[in-house]
Formats: C-alpha cells, structure tokens, sequence
C-alpha cells in the first residue's frame, strides 16, 4: 500500500475526516509490517544465536559474533527498601572526613540511591507533598504527535 499520504502532509495539506481515515489506514498497514519484520528479525537472530559455537565466532568483514541471553528481573521491591532501611538501622554510618556520625535518614538516603536506580518521578505525588517538579527536572519536548487508536 503507497499513497501520496506522507506528501500530502508534507505540503501543508488540510486535516479533515478523509484524511484521518486514511491515515489510520496507511498506520495500521505500516506496524502490520514492522511486526512482521520483526518477527523475521527475531528469527534470523534466534537461529544465529541457537548454532554459534560456544564463545562465539569471528567472522571476516563482520566481526565478532556472540550470542547472550537477555536477562529480566522481577524485584522485590518493598521487601528490599525494608532489607536496606534495616541494614541503615543496624549500622550507622559516619561521614568520612569528619568522622561525624550522619543522620539516620541521610545515611538510609545515602544507601539507597547507591542500591537503587529511580528512573522517573511521580508528578502528582509529588505536587501532592508541595514539591513543584519542575524545579528538578529539565523538560524537553519532542514533536507534537497525533494519536490515532488502530
């Protein structure tokens, strides 16, 4: 499926319903496609991976090849903030140049963003405690996108 969609768009072309339709078409044909692509990818790279001698192999005009197992991990969240906040309790620590024991909650603070990664932050949660995010994070908005349900 080809259409002069994308031309179209590029030249400034009205929005109405036609065009929306045919949008969702063309979409729709489009991740059609890319599911099938990847699963064509996945095929080659399992099929690869499955033969490769153990240690991999070096091919002339390529190079290394390896296979690796991807490796997912379900954590235990709660129980490991309270296995680090008893650990914090347990040990107090002191600051290393003054030899000043820390406060209880910094050292437990100190440890966990040592143990854990936080991605993101809740902004609601956060708005909830009085906290204005945007006074911690840098926004960078990408393109305006449309949204358009398949």
């Amino acid at each position: 499926m080809t259409s002069d969609l994308v031309t179209r768009l590029r030249a400034g072309c009205e929005i109405d319903d036609a065009l929306i339709t045919e949008a969702q078409d063309e979409l729709r044909f489009i991740r059609d496609q890319e599911d099938a692509l990847q699963e064509r990818r996945y095929a080659i790279l399992d099929g690869i991976g499955a033969r490769l001698p153990r240690g991999g192999m070096d091919v002339e005009g390529v190079g290394r090849v390896e296979a690796r197992s991807p490796t997912k991990r379900t954590w235990q969240h709660p129980d490991l903030f309270r296995k680090v906040t008893r650990h914090a309790r347990a040990n107090p620590a002191a600051d290393p140049t003054t030899g000043e024991k820390l406060d209880p909650y910094e050292h437990l603070m100190v440890l966990i963003e040592s143990c854990a990664a936080v991605s993101y932050w809740r902004m609601e949660a956060l708005r909830e405690l009085g906290i204005d995010p945007s006074q911690y994070c840098e926004t960078i908005r990408g393109p305006k996108r449309a949204i358009i349900k398949l």
